[in-house]
């Protein structure tokens, strides 16, 4: 509505604009209506105020009324308020704000261009470092956008560089190890072989438990109990993503992912999950 008209398709808009459990009933519903669940299809009805009957002819229709009215009508005195504002302001067209948006979702080739590996690598390093790439050519949309946001702390192309450093692991402590902060990718060099890559890297990305962690602490009494010495994981299938600056410190990016960061000590039995002391409940 920037320029006064609807460009996009707005059904396909909603779609993006629901969680992903409501997106995969309404596309079920759309493509094979004799197979959605009923009562989760009536759910998402009811939530969204529909008071007409859902049936398989009378379903797109209805979603393209939601989406007009969650997209466009319920936003509109927002719109119109700053319309005057922005209108002398902004110089893009919508051809190139379309471009920007384009620009920031994450391609295999895109991401791999990102990748900055050390001017002399040895032989296993090398290896490694094909296997990355290899890696990402061959994974999904979905994937690539959670390896961004271990890698970057964003799941958009919003970092200039991924600069991969290389590090000596035990079988154990092995695990690859983003940090956000300055974009850095540290990884092992004692993989085998590609499927062992692979294998280890989905399983940090599809476990969605990452431990995060800032150090060093500000205040010694503000750490918890234990003083044991502290791990960033769990086990060698566990991936790391940590951040580097102090918080509070000037140098400290704003979208850091520090905040959600936790702390493992080892030596309680079994290991305990820590909120970091710097967090805000």
């Amino acid at each position: 509505m920037m320029f006064g008209a609807v460009y996009t398709d707005l059904k396909a808009a909603f779609l993006h604009f629901v969680s992903c459990q409501e997106r995969d009933v309404l596309n079920q519903a759309l493509n094979d209506f004799s197979s959605v669940d009923m009562d989760d299809l009536l759910d998402i009805m009811n939530t969204y105020e529909c008071r007409r009957r859902v049936t398989v002819s009378s379903l797109p229709g209805i979603v393209d009324e939601i989406a007009h009215k969650e997209l466009i009508q319920k936003p509109m005195f927002v719109i119109d308020c700053w319309r005057e504002v922005t209108k002398g302001q902004i110089s893009l067209s919508q051809e190139e704000i379309q471009q920007l948006y384009k620009d920031l979702k994450p391609t295999p080739k895109k991401v791999t261009g990102l990748l900055k590996f050390p001017a002399q690598m040895s032989e296993n390093q090398a290896e490694v470092a094909n296997h990355l790439k290899r890696y990402i050519r061959e994974t999904d949309e979905d994937k690539l956008c959670k390896f961004l946001r271990f890698c970057t702390g964003s799941d958009l192309v919003v970092a200039e560089a991924i600069h991969v450093q290389f590090t000596v692991q035990t079988d154990f402590t092995r695990r690859p190890i983003g940090h956000t902060c300055g974009m850095v990718l540290e990884l092992s060099v004692s993989y085998d072989n590609f499927p062992q890559f692979r294998a280890e890297f989905n399983c940090v990305l599809d476990s969605n438990i990452w431990v995060m962690d800032i150090h060093p602490l500000e205040e010694e009494d503000e750490a918890p109990p234990s003083t044991g010495n502290k791990v960033q994981t769990l086990s060698h299938h566990m991936g790391t993503s940590t951040c580097d600056t102090p918080p509070g410190s000037s140098e400290h990016p704003k979208n850091c992912t520090g905040k959600d960061s936790r702390l493992i000590h080892k030596d309680e039995e079994p290991y305990t999950l820590w909120r970091d002391a710097h967090e805000v409940p």
